[in-house]
Order: C-alpha cells, then structure tokens, then sequence
C-alpha cells in the first residue's frame, strides 16, 4: 500500500521494512540448531557459520546509507517543490 501513494517518504519508509525483514529471515536462515559460535573447543560438536551474519551486518550498514541518501534525497525535492509553488 505504501509504493501505491505518492507520498515519498511512505515509500523510502516501506521500502526500509521490507529490507529489514528479509535480513531477519536471512539471519535467520543462518543459524544452525544446537552449533556454537566457531571459537575452537573439544566439547562442540557443529560450529554455526558466522559468513551470513557478516554479509547480513553488511547490508545493514549499505542499507542504512541507502535510506538515509534516499530521506535526504526526499527533503531536498520537497523543499525544490515549495519554491516551485511559493514562486
């Protein structure tokens, strides 16, 4: 519903949400029941891969820049579409 409205900043928001979910089911997906954090021990029988928990921190931290560029991106057409009309 929100990339239906035309309001920019319902769009930037929606789109954030939905980034945010599917990094939660990729973090998700990365776990392995019953394995530990791969810190060498004689008593772990499986370690879980700590590959897709990095990936996912990284495409928090581009995801984050992104919406950021995006909002600032949105305030600065705003303002351009006020001068327009007080013009």
């Amino acid at each position: 519903m929100a990339l239906a409205s035309q309001d920019l900043m319902k769009k930037i928001f929606g789109l954030g949400l939905f980034q945010s979910s599917v990094l939660w089911f990729f973090i998700g997906l990365g776990k392995v029941a019953g394995a530990v954090p791969p810190i060498l021990s004689s008593q772990a029988v499986s370690y879980s891969n700590p590959l897709p928990h990095v990936l996912m921190l990284t495409a928090i931290v581009v995801g984050i820049a992104t919406l950021s560029l995006g909002f600032a991106l949105v305030i600065r057409i705003q303002n351009a579409a006020q001068l327009c009309i007080n013009s």
